[in-house]
């Protein structure tokens, strides 16, 4: 069925004003009105089906089941699953890292790939992030007192 004759169908049962009051009245149930759908599927050319039986379990013959999802997977994507399940749950290092003593002498250790990072510090008294930008073999102090410093981890590739 072509969609302007499908669109024409549906517009001439919207259309029917009577009918519809009668399946949103307060006497019947609102569920009523799927009696409409059942009538433009039928229209339409849906096949009809018995929804009072339930689905059996059995599949039909020559039936697959869905691959799974790494099978589908390529590129960065496979890489990150292919790491997950190696055991790196966490392969960008981008958990969440609890400040150590933060003194000048014993820095937070900051795990990175590249020569820069941006880290964020939650200070004692702000109720903000104070964000600074991390270079490598230069530590840094933030507002609050605490060092950070970058430490270098192998790159995920």
């Amino acid at each position: 069925m072509s969609l302007e004759k499908m669109s024409s169908v549906i517009k001439r049962l919207l259309e029917k004003a009577p009918a519809t009051k009668r399946y949103l009245s307060k006497n019947q149930p609102i569920l009523k009105a799927d009696g409409l759908l059942k009538r433009l599927l039928d229209k339409v050319g849906f096949p009809k089906r018995d929804l009072s039986k339930k689905p059996t379990a059995k599949k039909p013959q020559g039936a697959q089941e869905m691959a799974h999802p790494l099978e589908h997977a390529t590129g960065l994507e496979k890489k990150e699953m292919l790491a997950f399940l190696s055991g790196k749950c966490d392969p960008y290092h981008t958990d969440v890292i609890k400040r150590g003593s933060g003194t000048a002498e014993n820095p937070t250790l900051i795990p990175s790939a590249f020569n820069g990072r941006i880290v964020g510090c939650i200070c004692n008294d702000n109720r903000f992030v104070n964000y600074m930008w991390l270079e490598k073999g230069c530590p840094k102090r933030c507002e609050c007192g605490y060092w950070f410093k970058l430490t270098e981890v192998e790159a995920f590739s």
